[in-house]
């Protein structure tokens, strides 16, 4: 019997990877704060990395995009709007 051996990380696996898991974990708990914050961090990483579609559903890439807005783009906004659209 062969032993099948994974050696390739999965794309966006990483800290930023790991931040954006967290960051939709805490979404969809319903926990904004935490959400945010993961968001954050993971865009401290890299702060082109975005939330890859086939694994993420629209209102986790929405609520990225929010804290992108605000946190890069220096927007105003109240993340707590994308929570409960």
């Amino acid at each position: 019997m062969a032993k099948f051996e994974f050696t390739a990380k999965p794309e966006g696996m990483g800290p930023k990877g790991a931040w954006v898991f967290l960051g939709a974990t805490e979404f969809f708990r319903g926990e904004q704060d935490s959400a945010a914050a993961a968001f954050r961090r993971a865009l401290q990483a890299d702060p082109r990395h975005r939330p890859d579609p086939l694994i993420f559903p629209p209102p986790v890439a929405n609520a990225f995009d929010a804290v992108v807005r605000i946190v890069l783009h220096g927007r105003s906004g109240d993340i707590a709007a994308v929570f409960t659209d």
